[in-house]
């Protein structure tokens, strides 16, 4: 128990400092008078910049993949009994594990960029309600159901699906497509939430309304992030907003 409690507050402490490093990119690029997608961009980077530093000061014997692999090993092997005991067959096992390795182990780098993109849009969000208050310099920052992704990414979630379509199963176009589509799904899926928080907001919900909504839709979070991730991929060539650009200067919350 406590060994699990020590574990939990260093990961803790690590999400804290990733936070913290993203946060102080996006203020950096906020006093610089960059635009938002800027500060949010300086924010993911601030955020990766310390996840690779950690990575490689803490050396490939405690974070590198194959003691992550290790791990895997590991706790499906205690899981698995767990999961027959609840009904499940073994084929079907065996299914749920090859699917936790291809879109979750392999696809770790996928993962810990999406990890990143949502702190640089946190830290921006964050580091605008402070700085407004001490500097003109930093204006009210741009409201979440605003924001419009820029369209040229597409060709990232086409090139994911054209290596799923075409690269052998488990080779590295096989490993790097699995990767894509896991990023820009999770990429996608902010958008698409930015158009549902658009929809909420002209239609003039409470926000007791919105939680609700949101507490609703995120119970079946795998459901949720494809439906979320398809109406941003719609976004780009349907504009469900009619927004045709960010807006530049300051927007009402």
């Amino acid at each position: 128990m406590a060994l699990s409690l020590l574990d939990l507050l260093i990961n803790l402490a690590l999400v804290a400092v990733v936070f913290i490093a993203a946060g102080l990119a996006s203020a950096w690029a906020l006093l610089k008078g960059l635009s938002s997608r800027w500060a949010v961009l300086a924010g993911a980077l601030g955020a990766a910049a310390f996840v690779a530093v950690f990575f490689f000061a803490t050396g490939p014997e405690v974070s590198g993949f194959s003691q992550l692999e290790k791990d895997f090993e590991a706790g499906w092997a205690a899981q698995t009994p767990l999961l027959l005991k609840s009904g499940l067959t073994p084929e079907t096992v065996e299914l749920v594990k090859g699917f936790a390795l291809k879109y979750f182990l392999f696809s770790l780098p996928a993962w810990v960029v999406v990890g990143c993109l949502m702190a640089g849009l946190l830290s921006y969000y964050l580091a605008s309600s402070i700085l407004r208050r001490i500097t003109l310099k930093v204006g009210q920052p741009l409201a979440f159901r605003l924001w419009v992704l820029p369209e040229f990414l597409i060709f990232g979630f086409i090139a994911g699906c054209c290596l799923k379509l075409f690269a052998p199963e488990n080779s590295p176009g096989d490993i790097w497509g699995d990767n894509l589509l896991v990023f820009f799904t999770g990429f996608y899926a902010l958008g698409g939430l930015s158009i549902v928080s658009f929809y909420f907001h002209k239609w003039r919900l409470s926000l007791f309304w919105r939680a609700v909504n949101y507490f609703l839709m995120f119970q079946f979070s795998l459901q949720t992030a494809a439906l979320l991730s398809c109406l941003g991929i719609l976004d780009v060539w349907f504009d469900l907003r009619k927004v045709k650009a960010i807006p530049t200067g300051e927007n009402n919350p």
